[in-house]
């Protein structure tokens, strides 16, 4: 059945609202024109406008001189072709009010969608431009504008930006270069600019180029900036213009952000140690990128984080490490390439986090780790070398993980551990022992993990007795695994959780301890079995614990060892 747009028309205009309506959304209405009634002022009390799939109407209606309008989205409007003076109303004044303007869903049906977004607005607070084709966006006199999201858009002119203080920017096609020499993106408009986003734009090659005069005043105010899935970005700054750019990099920035930029090779050297407020760096998947500077890193870094980079070979220079004294976080992860061979005192003294994974030429950390009273967290997951440290002097050391990457390393077990006198998480993975009884635990222990241990048979150690403020205990991966300590667990245990043990089939000869709430097993057939209510012959040692689970699907398991 067709549907008559006249017909739709006098309906709408028989349902004229009364003048005092706050909020109005006319959706998927078939008529070619909108009610003369929306034409009009008079709705001096209307705060919100949607209009949206009216896919017979050409034109937007005079909308504009509503007073009190703070709202106004047009989505899905299919044949618009043109955003022009009727859209605006007579006057000079318009929008007077308006706050947040949102245009979407205009990019297919609306190929050729011209005209310009009002302007001239004073309160405007928010702009969002998503799919609406060639729209152009010229927001030279937003003096209020915060924030402007475009997405989706294939011609995006920003000829000046000086009032707008967070910018995102978002799959933006060829059409678009961030260079001030072609229309587009013009960098030197963004002079309040405070928050900076783009994401996959597929063509930008750099920020600064050689078509930027001067020492770049612009951006002068930047904090944020984040890039990700920009395929052909090599450099933030274009090499011929870097030399002339050393003071002129933004100078307030305090966090990078760069993902999934593949053939981005460097970034700025004046960005890095001329910079006296960077406090982040974050690089992740940027396969050509070797090192994060080529001199020194800014000395107000607090973390730097580093991951999934195949090709980084450097991430801190021996010469920048003592200017590194707000340094607190070092995370680095899956660079296979990266050598970090420390040695003596190449580690910033100040230091709390320490991750290091999947790193397999990382050989060793430095014999002064020890000096390292700050450090709160230590994980070294798949690493050639596990460390030796000197525990006594880690007095601050609360969580610490060690992984072997190639299971030949047992000098974990001769660590005085006992000494760790802060520590209440320990995890050790990936290790060949067949038991551990001289190993020894802290008393402040409160999470144990032991995984991956793949001829481990008995846990026994002498230090379970000593664990008296053990919380949670994890068991994972231990096929060989056959029975535990003849002391059974410790007293205070609230969480045990049992995961591939394919060979275990009893509890402790103790049984289990009173104040255990919750029991996890999971691919363990013979405990299962032995386990089962009223007929197993462990049941009894379960059968005061409040929450019982058997799995053999690990999919099912309500949590993973912390």
């Amino acid at each position: 059945m067709t549907r008559d747009g006249t017909s739709e028309l006098n309906v709408l205009n028989m349902l004229q609202p009364h003048n005092g309506l706050k909020v109005l959304t006319i959706s998927c209405y078939g008529g070619t024109e909108f009610p003369s009634w929306l034409k009009c002022p008079s709705f001096h009390d209307m705060v919100v406008l949607t209009i949206e799939n009216c896919k017979g109407c050409q034109s937007l209606p005079p909308i504009g001189q509503l007073p009190a309008l703070k709202v106004l989205s047009i989505r899905g409007m299919a044949n618009v072709k043109n955003v022009g003076p009727e859209f605006c109303g007579a006057g000079v004044s318009h929008f007077r009010s308006l706050e947040t303007l949102h245009f979407q869903d205009m990019k297919e049906s609306c190929p050729k969608l011209s005209g310009n977004i009002p302007n001239h607005l004073p309160l405007l607070k928010k702009v969002q431009i998503d799919g609406c084709g060639k729209l152009p966006i010229l927001v030279s006199n937003f003096p209020d504008l915060c924030e402007l999201e475009v997405e989706g858009s294939k011609g995006v002119v920003c000829r000046s930006m000086d009032g707008i203080s967070s910018l995102d920017l978002g799959f933006l096609s060829k059409s678009l270069r961030f260079t001030s020499q072609i229309e587009g993106f013009a960098m030197q408009g963004l002079t309040n600019a405070e928050d900076l986003t783009i994401f996959a734009c597929e063509e930008l090659k750099c920020l600064w180029s050689s078509g930027d005069e001067g020492p770049l005043p612009h951006l002068q105010f930047l904090r944020l900036l984040h890039i990700d899935d920009c395929p052909k970005l090599v450099s933030l700054v274009s090499e011929e213009v870097e030399a002339r750019l050393q003071q002129g990099m933004p100078s307030m920035l305090t966090e990078i952000v760069i993902k999934n930029c593949m053939v981005l090779k460097s970034l700025p050297k004046a960005m890095m140690y001329n910079n006296n407020c960077l406090q982040l760096i974050r690089i992740v998947k940027c396969d050509s990128l070797k090192h994060i500077a080529r001199g020194q890193l800014p000395p107000t870094l607090e973390r730097l984080e580093v991951s999934y980079c195949e090709n980084m070979e450097i991430i801190l220079l021996v010469d920048s490490i003592n200017a590194l004294s707000t340094l607190r976080d070092i995370d680095i992860r899956n660079c296979q390439c990266l050598h970090l061979s420390l040695d003596r005192e190449l580690l910033p003294a100040n230091l709390r986090v320490i991750h290091i994974s999947d790193c397999e030429k990382v050989s060793a950390l430095p014999e002064a780790i020890h000096n390292l009273t700050s450090l709160e967290k230590l994980t070294m997951h798949h690493c050639s070398v596990v460390p030796f440290l000197e525990t006594n002097l880690l007095t601050n050391l609360a969580s610490l993980t060690i992984s072997a990457h190639d299971r030949n390393t047992d000098a974990t077990f001769e660590w005085g551990l006992d000494n760790l006198i802060s520590l209440n998480k320990l995890e050790i993975r990936n290790f060949q022992p067949v038991s551990f009884p001289k190993m020894m635990f802290p008393a402040s222990l409160t999470i144990l993990t032991i995984s991956d241990f793949p001829n481990l048979q008995h846990l026994s150690s002498k230090g379970f007795p000593k664990l008296v403020s053990l919380k949670e205990l994890y068991i994972s991966e231990c096929r060989q695994l056959e029975s535990f300590s003849k002391d059974g667990l410790p007293p205070s245990l609230l969480k045990l959780y049992i995961s591939q043990c394919e060979k275990l089939r009893s509890l402790p000869k103790k049984g289990l301890p009173p104040s255990l709430l919750e029991l996890y097993i999971f691919q363990c057939p013979m405990l299962a079995k032995s386990c089962k209510k009223d007929r197993g012959q462990e049941w009894r040692k379960i059968a005061h614990v409040l929450r019982v689970e058997f799995h053999t699907n690990l999919n099912l398991r309500p949590s993973d060892p912390l």
